[in-house]
C-alpha cells in the first residue's frame, strides 16, 4: 500500500501574529489616504456649493440691480409677499432660491394668510436645500432650533419647529458688526418711516440690516471683495449662538459673518462672528466676481479685513 504524505504545513502562532501585524500596518498606512481622498472630494463639493451660491447672488443682482437684503434681525423670518429688498424681514438665503432651481419653494410662501401662511413658512423652514451645507461638517438635514433658550420668540411665526434647516455659509457683512439696536415687533412698525432703526450707514459689506447694496458701491472691485464664505461653528449639531435658528432668519450670525478677525477652524475658540470651516487649513470663499478661493487660517489679519470691506480702496494682494 502506498503511503500518502501531505505537504501541507499549518501556520504557527507567531506566523499568524506576523501576518495580522502586517495587515494592521497596511490598514494604518492606507486609512489616512482614504480619509484624505474623502475630504478632498468633500472640499470639491463645498467649493461647488459656494460657486453656485455666488452665481445666484450675481444673478439676483443682475435682475434687481442690488444684492439681497439682510433682513430685520434674528427675531424675524421670511415673508413671501415682501420681495427681497429692505421690506423683507427674512434673510438672504430666501432671495437666492429662484436662482438655484428652487422657485417652487420660493413661491410656496407667497399669497397666503392665516394658518395657511404659517404652514407654508414651516414647510420652508424644514425643507433642506443641499447647496447650503458643507458635507465636511454635517449631512444635509434638520438641526435643533435653540432660539427659545435665549427668550427670542419669532415675531411673524405662531410657532417654530423643533428642528430646522441651517446653512454652513454666511454672507459678507464687512469688517464690523454694528449693534442691531431696535427691532420692530410688527410689519407696520418696520414700514413706518419714523421707526428708530439703528444706524448702519457705515456698514461696509455687501449684506446687512435692511441693506440694498449695488455693484457700483463695491469700489474695491468685485474680484477683491468677499461675497460668501464658510462660517465658523463650534459643533455640527446646530446648537451654538451662531447656528441656533433657521438660515431664513433676518440679519444675524446664523447667516452673516464679519472680517474683523481671521477665519478659523471649527471647534477652536469661540468665534460666532467669524468665518471658518471644517476643512483642514483653509476656509473657502466665493468673491463678488464669482471666483472661489481657499483662504488659509494664517492669512494676514489686515488682508482678510480688507477683503471684507467693499469700499476702503486698499490695494491688496490676495494670497
Amino acid at each position: 500500500m502506498r503511503k500518502i504524505v501531505s505537504n501541507f504545513r499549518g501556520f504557527t502562532l507567531i506566523e499568524l501574529l506576523v501576518v495580522i501585524s502586517i495587515i494592521g500596518m497596511l490598514v494604518a498606512l492606507t486609512l489616512p489616504a482614504v480619509q484624505s481622498a474623502r475630504e478632498s472630494a468633500r472640499r470639491v463639493q463645498c467649493t461647488n456649493n459656494l460657486k453656485q451660491l455666488g452665481l445666484a447672488i450675481q444673478s439676483h443682482e443682475n435682475a434687481l440691480q442690488k444684492y439681497p437684503s439682510g433682513g430685520w434681525g434674528f427675531q424675524w423670518y421670511v415673508d413671501g409677499d415682501r420681495g427681497t429688498g429692505k421690506k423683507q424681514p427674512g434673510g438672504w438665503p430666501y432671495a437666492v432660491l429662484p436662482h438655484i432651481e428652487q422657485m417652487q419653494l420660493y413661491d410656496y410662501v407667497k399669497g397666503k394668510t392665516g394658518d395657511a401662511k404659517q404652514e407654508a413658512l414651516t414647510l420652508l423652514l424644514t425643507t433642506p436645500v443641499p447647496l447650503f451645507n458643507c458635507t465636511s461638517r454635517r449631512v444635509v438635514g434638520l438641526y435643533p432650533w435653540q432660539e427659545n433658550d435665549i427668550g427670542a420668540f419669532p415675531y411673524n411665526l405662531d410657532d417654530y419647529p423643533a428642528d430646522a434647516v441651517k446653512t454652513d455659509y454666511a454672507i459678507n457683512g464687512g469688517d464690523n458688526d454694528p449693534q442691531l439696536g431696535n427691532i420692530p415687533m410688527t410689519l407696520e412698525q418696520g414700514d413706518n418711516s419714523l421707526f428708530p432703526w439703528n444706524d448702519f450707514s457705515k456698514a461696509n459689506g455687501i449684506c446687512f440690516l435692511r441693506s440694498e447694496v449695488t455693484t457700483v458701491q463695491v469700489l474695491d472691485g468685485l474680484s477683491n471683495t468677499y461675497c460668501i464664505g464658510e462660517k465658523w461653528v463650534r459643533t455640527s449639531a446646530g446648537q451654538d449662538r451662531g447656528d441656533d435658528t433657521s438660515m431664513y432668519c433676518g440679519f444675524d450670525k446664523d447667516n452673516t459673518r464679519w472680517t474683523n478677525l481671521p477665519p478659523m477652524t471649527d471647534n477652536s475658540q469661540e468665534g460666532w462672528d467669524q468665518f471658518g470651516s471644517a476643512h483642514p487649513g483653509v476656509c473657502i470663499f466665493v468673491f463678488c466676481d464669482g471666483s472661489t478661493r481657499p483662504i488659509s487660517y494664517d492669512i494676514d489679519r489686515e488682508t482678510h479685513q480688507y477683503l471684507g470691506v467693499r469700499n476702503d480702496k486698499k490695494v491688496i494682494e490676495i494670497p
